[in-house]
Order: C-alpha cells, then sequence, then structure tokens
C-alpha cells in the first residue's frame, strides 16, 4: 500500500499544531508548498515546517509582502533538499521572472511533485 504523499492541506496557522519537527540528526525534512493570496506559490524544503510558515508571515507584515492563503507539506523525505530540487527542475518553465516564486495552478504542481515523491526515499515512520 502506497503512503500518503501529503500530510497537510490547509490555513498555515495550524501548521504548528499538527506537525512537530523533525531531529536534524535523521537528516530528514518536509517539503512545503505556500499558496500566496496573489496566487503565486514558493517552494520550501525544512525539517521546522512550523518555523519556515512563521518566518514567511513576520516577513510578509514587515515589508507588506502577500501573506499565505494555504498550505501543503509533504510527508517527510530523506534528502529533502534534494527533492527540492528536483521539483524546481520539474517546474522551471513555471517560475517567475527576478523572483523565487512560481506561476502554477495546484492542479499541474501537485503531480509534478509527487512524480518526485514516487522517487525519493521516505523518512521511516519512527522520527521525531
Amino acid at each position: 500500500m502506497q503512503k500518503k504523499l501529503w500530510i497537510y492541506d490547509g490555513p498555515s496557522q495550524y501548521v504548528n499544531l499538527k506537525l512537530p519537527s523533525i531531529s536534524s540528526a535523521l537528516s530528514g525534512g518536509y517539503i512545503l508548498f505556500f499558496f500566496l493570496h496573489d496566487g503565486s506559490v514558493w517552494l520550501y524544503s525544512s525539517c521546522h515546517p512550523g518555523k519556515c510558515v512563521s518566518g514567511w508571515s513576520q516577513t510578509a507584515r514587515r515589508y507588506g509582502l502577500q501573506g499565505i492563503g494555504n498550505v501543503m507539506i509533504s510527508r517527510p523525505f530523506l534528502f529533502y533538499t534534494l527533492v527540492r530540487k528536483r521539483i524546481t527542475e520539474n517546474i522551471v518553465e513555471y517560475k517567475q521572472e527576478n523572483s523565487s516564486a512560481y506561476n502554477i495552478e495546484r492542479k499541474i504542481l501537485i503531480p509534478k511533485a509527487e512524480e518526485v515523491f514516487m522517487m525519493a526515499e521516505p523518512l521511516p515512520d519512527n522520527h521525531g
């Protein structure tokens, strides 16, 4: 049976309540997609998803940037930064010029990310 690829899909304010940080000794982490209010998508990888979301929210308030409308977070992967890199290679044609954001519809983005997830090594279930 295939493991669930996405473990969170919802508002940013609940990420800290739903997902634990992963010990840096495990060398694993999550893939995060931030769907901003302006329609752009930002891609991150982190072993601390709550801190990543909080950091974006604080920066957005400080500099008047777009806030997060929704967050999707993958199950944890070993080599999570490499997983993020492979996803960026899959969606490079949707990258905004002079920005780290992407203009890509969710229905296109998710299959492109899941293609990478299917080839990636998941973090064992006893992490944390």
